[in-house]
């Protein structure tokens, strides 16, 4: 996927501290499939060990920042969510 070369570049430029904005379709995108999640959740049918919890939020937003990041995007578009 990467080589050395390619990983020391996004190094010595900044890759890790690159600042990446979310846009408003992907933040509202994020925000429903998480209230999907807390709803499938909370239900008797789909009921399950682990609680989808304010953490899996984060967790998505932070992935889809390093997924930008990966892509050397400045911004979180909807399509890069989807791959």
């Amino acid at each position: 996927m990467f080589g050395k070369i390619d990983l020391n570049f996004f190094y010595k430029n900044g890759f890790l501290l690159w600042d990446v904005q979310i846009n408003r379709d992907s933040t509202n995108y994020i925000v429903e499939e998480y209230k999907r999640l807390r709803q499938r959740d909370q239900t008797g049918a789909a009921r399950s060990a682990w609680r989808i919890t304010v953490r899996q939020l984060e967790s998505m937003i932070r992935l889809s920042e390093a997924i930008a990041r990966m892509y050397c995007q400045d911004e979180v578009f909807l399509t890069l969510q989807l791959l």
